[in-house]
């Protein structure tokens, strides 16, 4: 009779331990499954952040960069209004030497002089426009551009051909890359064709 009770005892353990095992190894397997679905989960949300992060960094960098070039912009091309204003007086110092007759300063030494100083005022203008990179353009004999020109008429020219710049009406100014204000310029349109007359008429 003990020894049956014993028999049973031992049974009832060894079932109970398969059935422990039993749940052990189905709990595992649901534990494993779940933390594979986190895991992965937590690294799709990484991936995400790491993207937006990467993303803003570049946008950071686009909007310094964007920043850096108009500063440069700014102070190559401060000067520019400034310029223009100061090309009014360089324009009238060239019309005052114009507007002397020629051959007069040499028959009067107070007005040699005057013309003298007017002609190196006009030079040192041009000089120091040209330190702070403002050049004149000046495209006598050059072919027309409108990017830097201005046609103010077209005429008939005997050894220019049609398009080239017959004269220099006003000079024009640029500062670094950048027009200031365009030459204005006649044009040449080519030579004039004589009218064909029918003498079979």
């Amino acid at each position: 009779m003990e020894e049956s009770k014993e028999k049973k005892i031992k049974n009832n353990a060894n079932e109970n331990e398969s059935l422990a095992t039993d749940m052990g190894e189905g709990q595992s397997i649901d534990i494993n499954a779940e933390s594979a679905s986190q895991v992965e989960q937590l690294q799709h949300t990484l991936d995400q952040t790491r993207d937006q992060l990467l993303r803003a960094l570049a946008e950071v960098e686009n909007v310094n960069k964007r920043a850096q070039r108009d500063r440069e912009e700014t102070a190559k091309y401060a000067l520019a209004q400034f310029a223009r204003e100061v090309l009014v007086v360089g324009d009238n110092l060239h019309r005052a030497l114009a507007s002397i007759p020629m051959g007069m300063p040499q028959e009067d030494d107070t007005l040699k002089q005057l013309a003298e100083g007017v002609e190196m005022t006009a030079r040192s203008l041009e000089q120091v426009l040209a330190r702070f990179n403002v050049v004149a353009i000046n495209p006598e004999g050059q072919r027309f551009e409108p990017d830097w020109h201005q046609a103010m008429m077209e005429v008939e020219h005997q050894t220019l051909p049609s398009g080239m710049v017959v004269n220099v009406f006003q000079v024009g100014y640029k500062i670094h890359d950048r027009l200031l204000r365009p030459a204005m310029v006649s044009v040449s349109k080519g030579q004039a064709h004589p009218t064909k007359v029918d003498i079979k008429a």
